[in-house]
């Protein structure tokens, strides 16, 4: 089973970051944490690594509801969604909202919808 989505654009790394933060704050999404991995792989491993972001997106009421009712399922929340370069462009990738709906049963249906309608736009409105 594939357990991710991912959807190539033909731009580079910043402009496809940028974009994606801004199609995030227009849903009502929070990325309350950003991971440069580039960054963190120079820094603490002395390493190379191509462009690489992980942005930790989630939305908080919905979140706020899910873990009322089941305090584990932060481990599943947020989510992340990677950017990362590729050549002649970019990639963005998230989890399958699928996948999720498997590990967390019963996941609240307002959340895995959100998911798939997040991923559902995101893929839309990304120049590609």
């Amino acid at each position: 089973m594939a357990y991710s989505r991912h959807k190539y654009v033909d731009a580079d790394f910043d402009t496809t970051a940028q974009h994606v933060r801004q199609i995030l704050d227009s849903e009502g999404f929070a990325t309350p944490c950003e991971v440069n991995v580039t960054d963190s792989f120079r820094n603490l491993l002395g390493k190379e690594f191509r462009n690489y972001l992980i942005l930790m997106v989630g939305q908080p009421s919905m979140a706020h509801e899910a873990m009322s009712s089941d305090p584990h399922i932060g481990t599943l929340l947020p989510g992340n969604l990677v950017i990362y370069e590729q050549v002649g462009g970019s990639v963005i990738a998230a989890m399958d909202p699928a996948l999720l709906k498997q590990l967390a049963e019963p996941v609240p249906e307002q959340l895995g919808q959100a998911m798939e309608t997040l991923l559902e736009k995101l893929f839309e409105r990304i120049t590609s």
